[in-house]
């Protein structure tokens, strides 16, 4: 017998009855709120894209700022190479790219302190027998200098300004050209003093030494006498540098500083008397060469601040007299131990006939108070010797005519006395 067909078969139902049923079941809900996942995939690719870009954005934007900051960061030196070319710009290096960074704030720097860099000349003959001979030209410049103040006084060194008698001018960055007056030379160093008839003039801002540190990246300019400048960079390699090549170079006097800042590479000769800036623009010192004519070293802004207030006082650099000749145990390895003891720090005083060196100037402040050949200074007032403080340093603070307690050692015998201190002559 043949089977019959179940009533509820779709083939049995009308078409509008099919429609209304399929309504009526579960799966209703698979056409009123159809799947949203796919639309949620794509959402969340296009917001983990963004977020990717936006932060190599930022990775790129704080690499840039550490490798000027800090170039010398393990992280940062594997991925950036930096140069400072003549033409103002800092280049970097990465993955074989090359970028400019920073290079806004560099020229800025360089154009702040434009303005207070003048260029040095030897005067000339007033006498006119051709409409050039009096120009005077960046080629036959004797060097750079310093403004300090605002009302025309300047410093530069020994080597620019090599003899008080002659006549000299400077020419400023908007070619204004001044006559060098009330030239001094400090006794203690070799920076050179004097003075310009102006006002209003730009002045720049020393870097406090606690702020400087090993492999820090200094600019330094030189002015030509068209308005425009010259620009150079290194980076510090010494701050406490002094020569230590024969046994006379760890002898000093008591009236001199002779420590300097010590960079990485020779500038071109343009820059002698110019001044080493941070990247910020403030004073490192200024630039001086050694014995070779290398110009790799810098006279610290120390020795300049110190001597400021002396010349606004008294228009001269009134040196401290003290009067004794000292080996800085702290740049020793072996001395004699029935002389030294265990000390590695203070003044020995050095006396040698053959080599012309008294320990103890006839006369001197040093010579009153008693001190003697191999007596070892450890404190002047209370401020001690160290490796970073010598005893010209400590002595070069004090004013002439300032009474000051000496701590000494005599045959391992801690003494103390008085002395007046007097000027240098």
């Amino acid at each position: 017998m043949k089977t019959k067909p179940v009533p509820t078969s779709p083939k049995l139902r009308k078409k509008e009855n099919v429609v209304d049923e399929i309504y009526k079941q579960d799966i209703q809900k698979s056409f009123d709120k159809p799947p949203v996942r796919h639309h949620n995939g794509i959402l969340i690719l296009v917001l983990a894209t963004l977020a990717g870009f936006l932060a190599g954005i930022l990775g790129e934007t704080i690499i840039n700022a550490l490798s000027v900051s800090y170039p010398n960061l393990p992280v940062i030196s594997s991925l950036y190479v930096s140069t400072y070319p003549t033409d103002s710009s800092i280049i970097l290096q990465k993955n074989g790219k090359t970028i400019e960074a920073q290079e806004f704030e560099i020229l800025e720097t360089l154009d702040q302190i434009q303005s207070a860099v003048v260029t040095v000349f030897e005067k000339k003959n007033a006498v006119l027998d051709d409409v050039l001979d009096q120009n005077y030209q960046s080629g036959e410049a004797l060097g750079n200098a310093l403004i300090l103040t605002d009302d025309g006084l300047l410093v530069t060194t020994n080597q620019v300004l090599s003899n008080p008698q002659k006549e000299y001018v400077v020419v400023t960055s908007e070619k204004k050209i001044f006559t060098a007056e009330k030239i001094i030379q400090d006794s203690a160093t070799d920076l050179v003093f004097f003075r310009i008839d102006a006002s209003n003039l730009s002045v720049a801002e020393f870097i406090d030494p606690v702020e400087l540190r090993i492999g820090q990246k200094l600019l330094t300019l030189a002015n030509k006498t068209n308005g425009m400048y010259e620009s150079d960079s290194s980076t510090i390699r010494d701050l406490l540098y002094y020569q230590d090549e024969k046994v006379s170079d760890i002898v000093y006097s008591s009236e001199k500083l002779s420590d300097s800042i010590l960079i990485n590479k020779s500038l071109p000769d343009g820059f002698l008397g110019s001044p080493l800036v941070t990247t910020n623009g403030k004073i490192v010192g200024i630039a001086i060469a050694n014995e070779l004519n290398e110009l790799n070293q810098i006279l610290p802004g120390g020795y300049v601040q110190q001597t400021i207030p002396k010349i606004l006082q008294d228009n001269t650099v009134n040196r401290t007299f003290f009067g004794v000749t000292y080996i800085d145990l702290s740049r020793t390895t072996q001395l004699d131990s029935e002389i030294v003891g265990s000390n590695s720090v203070g003044a020995l005083l050095y006396d040698n006939a053959s080599l012309s060196v008294s320990a103890v100037e006839v006369g001197s402040p040093a010579e009153v108070m008693g001190l003697e050949a191999n007596d070892i200074i450890t404190s002047i007032n209370g401020k001690e010797i160290s490796k970073t403080e010598n005893l010209s340093v400590i002595i070069q603070s004090f004013d002439p005519e300032e009474q000051v307690d000496v701590e000494y050692l005599r045959d391992g015998e801690r003494k103390t006395a008085k002395t007046l201190l007097s000027g240098v002559e």
